[in-house]
């Protein structure tokens, strides 16, 4: 049987991937706390995801990496760095004598090997689409041997539903094919809706139309 492991909890609305980097702004005192805690204990937390009013059962276990800012009130602007996927097995509202939550849970096998460059190619280049019909101002998608989908996968315009699935999959070819499936069937409907976009701006302007020869 695998090993249950007792970590704190801090549930958000949000998934959070393996290898991703994560800011976040503290304001609960709660959560306060478990920020000084990872700072002075070494301990890393959990973010299970957080959906419906209630934490749900997968999450990442995250490392500080930097405490950027504290507030003259206490309240903190972090950086945190996502590490394993993980399974929660029990949840606690409150763990032994914290503030904050905490459970107990089972990490997940993750493979963090580079997929299929062909594959990976394709994907990005139909990312970089969604990014040009949405004109959405930030840096092209490019391929190298650092390039995982996990990297991007908030940036996908997927449901939260699909964002856990994708943290589920353990191998980095099955969740580049879930994005290609995904990226495949949404460009035609933003591809459609620009293009209706383009027709509501030219009504009222002068058009230079030709008729036809008859």
């Amino acid at each position: 049987m695998e090993e249950l492991i007792t970590i704190p909890l801090f549930p958000l609305s949000l998934v959070a991937y393996p290898g991703k980097p994560l800011n976040l702004h503290i304001f609960e005192p709660r959560y306060r706390q478990l920020i000084n805690d990872c700072e002075t204990e070494y301990m890393r937390f959990g973010i299970p995801t957080f959906q419906d009013g209630k934490a749900l059962t997968f999450g990442t276990l995250m490392k500080l990496t930097e405490i950027s800012k504290v507030y003259p009130d206490g309240k903190m602007d972090v950086k945190t760095l996502g590490i394993q996927p993980f399974e929660v097995v029990e949840y606690y509202s409150i763990l032994k004598d914290k503030l904050y939550p905490g459970g107990e849970v089972l990490f997940m096998e993750h493979d963090d090997l580079v997929g299929r460059r062909d594959l990976a190619v394709e994907v990005i280049e139909l990312v970089n689409e969604l990014y040009d019909l949405m004109k959405v101002e930030t840096a092209l998608v490019e391929w190298d041997t650092n390039f995982r989908i996990f990297n991007i996968a908030d940036k996908l315009g997927l449901s939260q539903s699909q964002e856990l699935d994708l943290l589920r999959i353990q191998d980095e070819n099955e969740r580049l094919f879930l994005v290609k499936k995904h990226l495949q069937e949404l460009l035609p409907v933003v591809r459609n809706t620009e293009k209706m976009r383009q027709r509501v701006q030219a009504n009222g302007h002068f058009k230079n139309v030709i008729p036809p020869k008859f």
